[in-house]
């Protein structure tokens, strides 16, 4: 169904009302934010401006040029590779014997 002047009107003026950032990334970095927001639940943007309001990043992996290598031998998904090292952590650390 085409859309109608009405709604054409109101996308426009409420694109108007917006600013547009373009930045340019490598494309294995743009896919590791593109992941970890999923792996998040919310999108790109919300992800980015939360990770700007957290402290400048701090959502995303420190090293993360490490796990895209790591992954990209591996054949995971950031995902994957995130929740797979969580349950494993969470296995060793049950594992030690309380001090």
């Amino acid at each position: 169904m085409a859309a109608t002047e009405a709604q054409i009107r109101a996308a426009t003026k409420w694109n108007k009302s917006r600013d547009n950032i373009t930045i340019r990334l490598e494309k294995e970095t743009g896919q590791a934010i593109r992941e970890a927001a999923h792996a998040s639940g919310q999108s790109v943007t919300a992800f980015i401006l939360g990770a700007i309001q957290n402290g400048g990043g701090a959502s995303l992996p420190v090293d993360y040029a490490a796990i895209l290598a790591h992954i990209a031998v591996t054949g995971e998904t950031f995902e994957a590779f995130l929740n797979r090292a969580v349950e494993e952590t969470i296995d060793r650390d049950n594992q030690k014997p309380n001090s």
